[in-house]
């Protein structure tokens, strides 16, 4: 493993650690979403200022990056390459295998939250009578209520899975604590960021045997 690919491999853990998503340390370092992501997965160099501004977001000293190379030296065993993308903190959720069969709304959050996608709620005001969602904002909402959770503050989010609902803290002029059935789920869509060129798959080949219409 080179040092590189140690360090950005120890910078992911320190915010997995934190609960922080690529969007949340972004955010934080004053980053741009696409470009941390392309660092820490290997596609990008990592600079010498956005080392320091995450190194502050995380509060990384310099005694902490001067042991990567002693540990470096210290572990005989192999190490395995580093795949080219990378998967995001899923300290904030499990994510069980989906199942078709299963709770939608409950396995499209856990996927949200684990990739780290903005995601966009909508739910039946009519069922969040008792979820802890103050009752003007219900009033101003009286069919559907829509709900942007940011990837940045999914860590504010907590998010909680229960059998029947989720908890979630969400900011309506104050923080609340909701808890939200799982049958007030209208529609979930996540909003995932935009890939960069390396991330895009090739066209395949067209060289070899095809088919071509012919008069």
């Amino acid at each position: 493993m080179t040092p590189s690919e140690q360090l950005t491999r120890f910078i992911r853990e320190a915010a997995n650690k934190r609960g922080l998503n690529t969007a949340a340390l972004a955010n934080e370092a004053g980053v741009t979403r696409s470009e941390l992501k392309q660092v820490l997965a290997g596609g990008s160099v990592l600079t010498v200022d956005m080392l320091v501004a995450l190194a502050g977001v995380l509060d990384l000293g310099p005694e902490d990056l001067a042991a990567l190379g002693m540990q470096e030296t210290e572990d005989a065993e192999p190490t395995k390459p580093m795949v080219a993308a990378v998967r995001e903190p899923t300290s904030l959720t499990d994510l069980p295998p989906l199942d078709p069969y299963g709770n939608h709304a409950e396995q499209i959050l856990r996927l949200g939250f684990a990739l780290g996608c903005d995601l966009h709620v909508v739910l039946q005001t009519e069922r969040l009578d008792d979820a802890g969602i103050p009752h003007a904002t219900l009033e101003q909402f009286p069919d559907l209520l829509p709900i942007k959770l940011d990837a940045a503050y999914h860590h504010h989010n907590d998010p909680r899975f229960l059998p029947d609902a989720v908890q979630l803290t969400l900011s309506f002029e104050a923080l609340h604590t909701a808890t939200i059935p799982w049958e007030a789920f209208e529609q979930i869509t996540l909003i995932p960021i935009e890939p960069e060129l390396s991330d895009v798959p090739e066209p395949p080949s067209t060289q070899g045997p095809h088919l071509r219409l012919v008069d």
